[in-house]
Order: structure tokens, then C-alpha cells, then sequence
């Protein structure tokens, strides 16, 4: 998923460098313009990181919610079975 999120990051690099490239056209020779496609490389591993410790986070507060609702249910069955 994370190197999902990367590749989507240099293809957007991609196309915003020709985007870009298209705009120089009207005051010369169209061309590409390579800055953000440089950058995307270099730094768009960082929101595939990000993205990945939100989906681990989000996974780890589903196995605590479940988790303390078992003990919970057990403490309950244990106080009742005390007559308490």
C-alpha cells in the first residue's frame, strides 16, 4: 500500500512537470519541467510512511477496543459468579 501511495506520488510528479512544462509554452518552446518530479521522488515516501503508521494505528486501536472488551465481559462474568 505504501509503495501504492509513492508511485501515485511520482506520477503526480510526473504530470505536473508537464503541466508545468505546458505553461513555459506560451512564452517559448513547451518542455517538461523536471523539479517536480525530483521532488516527488525524494520526498514523497513520506506520506506513504504516514499514511502506513495511520493504517497500523487504526488496526492496533481495533485489536485494544476488542481485547478490553473481552477482559471486560470476563470481569463481569467473575463478579457474578461471586453473587456480588
Amino acid at each position: 500500500m505504501a509503495a501504492l501511495v509513492w508511485l501515485g506520488q511520482i506520477l503526480s510528479g510526473i504530470m505536473f512537470g508537464s503541466l508545468l512544462g505546458s505553461f513555459s509554452g506560451f512564452y517559448g518552446e513547451p518542455s517538461f519541467n523536471a523539479v517536480p518530479l525530483i521532488l516527488s521522488i525524494l520526498f514523497g515516501w513520506i506520506p506513504a510512511v504516514i499514511a502506513l503508521i495511520a493504517m497500523r494505528l487504526g488496526l492496533e486501536f481495533a485489536v485494544a477496543t476488542v481485547r478490553t472488551a473481552q477482559h471486560t465481559k470476563r470481569i463481569a462474568e467473575a463478579t457474578e459468579a461471586r453473587g456480588a
